[in-house]
């Protein structure tokens, strides 16, 4: 066990305090009322689940993921619910090299989540990324090796909501792969390790193009909450992305959690000329890739639409489950669109 004289900043964990500095340095003063003893120890974090890392630095390339990471503490004899304080928050690019303290005679809450490819993906001012990291959806959070103590958290982790850098925007449902995961009641101790658990709280989508005309024209493509998808078919008639839930601690709590969404797609043919093909609503999976087959004639529409609805931990096609919309009719898998 460590046993030092801290800063200011435990003084709004034990007496609500409205101000704090931060823990990152540690000094020795006479103890008063204003600056009690206590005891802490320095645990290390890691994550399991879908995502796992070792309690080792990382060693290779420069990590792009990003890990937000709030932290709240409560008395530990506490009876019934307890109720969770701000303790810390982070943002970190190395999740196998995390570690905190943690005072004694308190237990811990951790929500974490993690953006792949974050750095690439999240808007950044001057190293400063926007939601969901940002705090009180005010002020972008820096990539940091060290916590930041007080009574400050990072209040967008448990959301979709996200500013992109491309397309530039805020999206509730983002084109972004996403991982959340809580731990609750940890107690620390000498040498302690706390391990959260994370999912994957995200779905696919792809769109293919086919018909008569697949192969000319623009397709626009407008799923609701998401940045929109321009599908030049003289390029490709594929799409595929992985994008996030609206609601990511829901979603991290239900293996076959599920939000409805529009899809609007529109095709543009070479005269510039609008073609509208409908919009659908359709019911988005965790873990699932739900593929959107558009079916284009010389006229524009030529059979509406199909959907083909798959599951698996990688998002994988199932053609045995599609179903075509053929002049307002469909055939039915038990997947639910209008």
């Amino acid at each position: 066990m460590k046993a030092k004289h801290l800063l200011f900043a435990l003084c709004a964990v034990l007496f609500g305090a409205t101000s704090c500095e931060t823990l990152n340095d540690f000094i020795t003063l006479p103890e008063t009322p204003e600056t009690p003893s206590a005891e802490y120890y320095t645990v290390s974090l890691g994550f399991g689940g879908e995502i796992e890392v070792d309690y080792e630095p990382l060693r290779s390339a420069e990590n792009n993921d990003l890990y937000g990471i709030n932290v709240y503490s409560a008395p530990a004899n506490v009876e019934g619910t307890p109720t969770w304080t701000n303790y810390a928050y982070g943002l970190f690019d190395d999740p196998s090299n995390i570690k905190i303290d943690l005072l004694v005679g308190y237990q811990y809450k951790f929500v974490a989540t993690m953006v792949k490819d974050g750095k690439e993906k999240v808007l950044s001012d001057n190293g400063a990324y926007r939601e969901p990291f940002d705090v009180s959806f005010t002020s972008p959070v820096v990539i940091s090796t060290s916590f930041n103590y007080g009574l400050d958290i990072l209040p967008g982790l448990g959301s979709g909501h996200t500013y992109l850098k491309n397309p530039h925007g805020l999206y509730h449902r983002p084109n972004t792969e996403r991982f959340y995961g809580e731990l609750k009641g940890y107690i620390p101790s000498n040498n302690g390790k706390a391990t959260i658990d994370m999912g994957r709280t995200s779905y696919g989508v792809k769109f293919v193009a086919q018909g008569q005309s697949a192969n000319v024209g623009t397709l626009e493509i407008q799923m609701s909450e998401s940045p929109l998808v321009t599908l030049n078919l003289a390029e490709s008639n594929e799409y595929f992305d992985i994008y996030t839930f609206h609601w990511v601690s829901s979603a991290w709590l239900k293996s076959d959690y599920s939000e409805e969404g529009t899809v609007n797609i529109n095709y543009i043919r070479e005269d510039d000329t609008v073609v509208p093909l409908g919009s659908h609503k359709v019911t988005f999976v965790r873990n699932t890739t739900t593929v959107v087959t558009v079916n284009i004639g010389y006229g524009g529409a030529e059979n509406g639409l199909g959907f083909n609805i798959t599951e698996g931990g990688e998002m994988p096609e199932n053609p045995n489950t599609a179903i075509t919309i053929t002049n307002g009719g469909s055939s039915d898998n038990g997947v639910e669109i209008n």
